[in-house]
């Protein structure tokens, strides 16, 4: 009894190592994406973008690429819960003016101020300081297109 005993113990022993290795293995192929995506990032950068990043090359600069679907997720979900975390997250990394801008969204449903279209893609979502108070599309705003022009 006590021998079979020893081998479940030790078949349990061998499976949680293939799991945690298997777990290494994407974290680490996960790590070197961003890392790939980081490099091609700086690369392609306008003007206008290294100016005024877009919100998910903000996270991915940040280390925080896990943020970009809990933002998807919560606007299909409408979860308040959800809005707390990533207010939370956000604030931890110093972006308020991102959460200020993407809570201001959700309460219009992400239709732009100015154009009165709705944004598609978070990406889409302007958070200059003028966002604070109107939701609006990047190429919509007229702080950050003379800011971009003003950017040498």
């Amino acid at each position: 009894m006590g021998n079979a005993i020893s081998k479940v113990g030790n078949f349990m022993v061998k499976a949680a190592a293939v799991v945690a290795n298997g777990f290494l293995a994407v974290g680490e192929m996960a790590g070197e994406a961003c890392k790939r995506m980081r490099k091609r990032m700086r690369a392609l950068l306008s003007p206008e973008e290294y100016a005024n990043p877009l919100i998910t090359h903000v996270l991915l600069l940040r280390g925080r690429a896990d943020l970009i679907p809990c933002f998807r997720s919560y606007l299909e979900s409408k979860n308040e819960t959800a809005l707390e975390n990533i207010r939370d997250e956000l604030s931890d990394l110093g972006l308020d003016h991102i959460s200020y801008a993407f809570v201001k969204g959700v309460e219009v449903d992400m239709v732009c101020n100015k154009c009165a279209t709705k944004l598609e893609k978070l990406d889409e979502l302007c958070y200059c300081v003028d966002a604070k108070e109107r939701c609006h599309h990047r190429k919509c705003c007229s702080i950050r297109n003379n800011l971009a022009l003003n950017f040498h």
